[in-house]
This record gives structure tokens, C-alpha cells and sequence, in this order.
């Protein structure tokens, strides 16, 4: 409970000590970000604490330091305290891994970038011996990139991925390419250009992946890199591979790059895989993220008809990101049913919430960011049950 505690603080909103008053809805033993800010740390440097508390009290810490002013001396202090902690020897493994994965919110961007933050994750994935960590440093790497300006050159964050991809660790390159996709499209939504020797290494690149893990991790990698090149090549090996996994992960991928021309080839899939839940769910999404309102309600009569959980999550999915009205009459009907699973209705609920909401992010989007999934922490991801936040629809 106090672990989940910690959890909700980092992303809890509190005014700064120059603020003249509380307002009224803040309970004031909360007191000012200031202060949060040192009780969490003090949780978090506490040996005697659990270290599954202590780490998420730390990634509360980190980005609610990330909330201070950019000038702040306390901000600069902290930041710099958090990154010499990556180097200590004694540093548990989940303390050290939810730091990493919390760091980027300390990135302030600019022309500038952040050097000494992005050596420290660089390092990080260099020297650590627990390979989790080391691929968590890089996705935080490819964030920290993403939000510095100007190009790739030599010894910037991009390039230190570009050269891990290229000739890092084989275990590491497809981390490094989906370090480089989320940097990429971090630079767009920014309104930066791409780096286009970026495209082109992770094309080339997925190009050579053979297996199905790397095919997988590249194929979302060109989705998040956006380049409209990328579709022809996602699509071709689409129709050359026979691999539920992997053609769930291409769809994915040309959902990603917003590949409407291929509208109709994922949808075809989703029609050949009634007897694939994981491809059909994957398909499905990737029909969401296209906004393909036509299969509506084709993808309906699939979710009311399945038995699959599998299935019905990433169909629920779909229908929420496609958002088409045309489809509240039936999921309502089946969320009425009780003669249907309850886990079956509540994600025909979440499909229609989902089709009745204005945000663009999942509900959930708030504690999922820049959190170790693998921290063991089961209120927020519980594979075994589907009870933890993260594992919510």
C-alpha cells in the first residue's frame, strides 16, 4: 500500500513555496512541492525501507523535481545527487532501475540538450550487470533525446543510440531501435523534424532482423519513427511472414506510422485470425490507431462474438480509439447481459468509454509513464490476475 502511495504522490499536483496560499481543495498537511519532495526522498534513501517502496518513492521524488522550476537551485542539486546515484555500488537493482526509468523527467531540452543526464543512462547501459536496467537506460536515453534540439551529431544522445543499434550488444539493438522510434516521435510532436539518418538506420536495420523478438521490436521502432517510408517495407514483410507474434507487431507498426493506404490489408487480417487472439487483438488496435470507422461494425460482431479475452481486450480497444457512435447500441446491450462474463462486460464498458471520452490517452496514462513495470509491484501491473493498474483497459 505505501509502495501504491508513493506511486500517486509523484503525479499528485502541488503548488511551489512561492505560491501565496494553498488552494482550498489541497489538504494542507500536504504542505508545497518542496516539502513532498523531501519526505518522499526521505523514503527513498531509507535502507530500512522495502526496496519496492524505496524505488517508487524515488521515481515520485525524481518527477516531482521534475515539476520545479527549470533555474531551481534545489532542482539542480537533486538532479545531479539522482545521477551520481547510478554509478554507487551499493544501489539496489530496483532502486537503481525505477531512477532510470524516472530520469527523463528531470530533461530540460534545448539546443543544449541535457549532456551530463543522457552520459549517465549511456553509462548505465554500458556498465550495469542486470540487462533489464540496461534496456530500460536506453528507452530513457531515446526520451531524453527526443527532447533536445538540432541534430544528430557526434556524441548527442541520437548518436549514442544510432551507434548502440549499430554495433552495440545483439540484445541490446532492439531496445536501441525502439529508443531511437520514441525519440523520433518525440521530435515530431515538438513540431522538429525527424532526423532522417535515423529512418533510414532503423529501415536498413529491420531490413537484416531475422528473428521474431528483433522483427517485433523493429517493427514498432518504424512505427514510432513515423517516416511514411516505412509502411511499403512493414507491409511487404506482413505478407512474407507467417508468425502470429511477429504480424501482430508489423500491424502495430503500420498502425503507428499511420499507414491508411494499408487500411485494408490489416483488415483482411483481422478477418483471416478469429482463431488468433493475439494477432486479431493486435490487427484490431492497429485499425483503431488508423480510425477505420468502416469496420465498425464488423469489429463489434467480432467482440460479441468471441470467447477470447484476448480477443475482446484489444477489440474493446479498437472501438474506443475508433470512436464511432455506431457502436454504443450493441456494447451496451452485451455490457447489460448478464448472462455474458463479467470481465467480457466490463470491457465492452471500457469500449464505450472509451468511444465517450475527449482524451487521447488512456485513463491510466498519468501512472504508466516513466515507471519499472518489472518492479514488482502488483497494484501496478499483475500479469498473474489482471488486477494492477497498468493491466486495466
Amino acid at each position: 500500500m505505501a509502495a501504491a502511495c508513493a506511486l500517486a504522490l509523484g503525479a499528485l499536483e502541488l503548488p511551489a513555496s512561492g505560491a501565496a496560499a494553498l488552494p482550498a481543495e489541497i489538504p494542507s498537511v500536504l504542505g508545497t512541492r518542496e516539502h513532498l519532495i523531501a519526505a518522499l526522498g526521505g523514503v527513498a534513501r531509507n535502507p530500512r525501507n522495502d526496496p519496492r517502496l524505496r524505488a517508487q518513492a524515488a521515481a515520485a521524488q525524481i518527477r516531482q523535481i521534475g515539476k520545479l522550476a527549470p533555474d531551481s537551485a534545489l532542482r539542480a542539486t537533486l538532479t545531479e545527487q539522482w545521477i551520481e546515484s547510478l554509478d554507487a555500488r551499493d544501489v539496489d537493482t530496483l532502486l537503481r532501475r525505477s531512477v532510470v526509468a524516472a530520469l527523463p523527467w528531470l530533461a530540460r531540452g534545448g539546443e543544449e540538450g541535457d549532456t551530463k543526464l543522457a552520459a549517465a543512462l549511456h553509462d548505465t547501459s554500458r556498465s550495469v550487470a542486470d540487462a533489464a536496467t540496461r534496456a530500460r537506460a536506453l528507452i530513457a536515453l531515446g526520451e531524453v533525446a527526443g527532447l533536445a534540439s538540432g541534430p544528430a551529431n557526434k556524441g548527442s544522445a541520437l548518436a549514442e543510440l544510432a551507434d548502440v543499434l549499430e554495433r552495440g550488444p545483439s540484445q541490446l539493438r532492439p531496445w536501441a531501435a525502439l529508443a531511437l522510434g520514441i525519440a523520433q516521435r518525440t521530435r515530431v510532436q515538438r513540431q522538429e523534424p525527424r532526423v532522417a539518418d535515423v529512418s533510414v538506420l532503423l529501415r536498413a536495420s529491420f531490413k537484416d532482423s531475422r528473428s521474431p523478438y528483433s522483427v517485433g521490436a523493429f517493427a514498432l521502432a518504424l512505427g514510432l519513427d513515423g517516416d511514411p517510408a516505412n509502411a511499403e517495407l512493414l507491409s511487404e514483410r506482413l505478407d512474407d511472414t507467417s508468425d502470429p507474434g511477429v504480424r501482430g507487431y508489423l500491424c502495430l507498426g503500420l498502425g503507428l506510422v499511420d499507414a491508411r493506404t494499408h487500411g485494408d490489408q490489416i483488415l483482411g487480417i483481422v478477418r483471416a485470425s478469429r482463431a488468433q487472439p493475439t494477432v486479431l487483438a493486435s490487427a484490431s488496435l492497429a485499425l483503431g490507431l488508423l480510425a477505420r470507422k468502416d469496420a465498425v461494425i464488423e469489429l463489434v460482431k467480432l467482440f460479441t462474438e468471441s470467447n477470447s479475452q484476448t480477443t475482446q481486450a484489444g477489440l474493446a480497444q479498437a472501438l474506443g480509439l475508433i470512436g464511432d457512435v455506431r457502436a454504443i447500441g450493441d456494447l451496451a446491450a452485451f455490457a447489460r447481459d448478464d448472462s455474458r462474463p463479467a470481465l467480457a462486460r466490463a470491457f465492452a464498458v471500457v469500449a464505450l468509454g472509451g468511444i465517450a471520452s475527449d482524451f487521447e490517452l488512456p485513463w491510466n496514462h498519468a501512472l504508466a509513464r516513466r515507471v519499472d513495470y518489472l518492479g514488482g509491484l502488483p497494484v501496478l501491473a499483475s500479469p498473474l490476475d489482471g488486477r494492477g493498474v497498468l493491466d486495466i483497459l
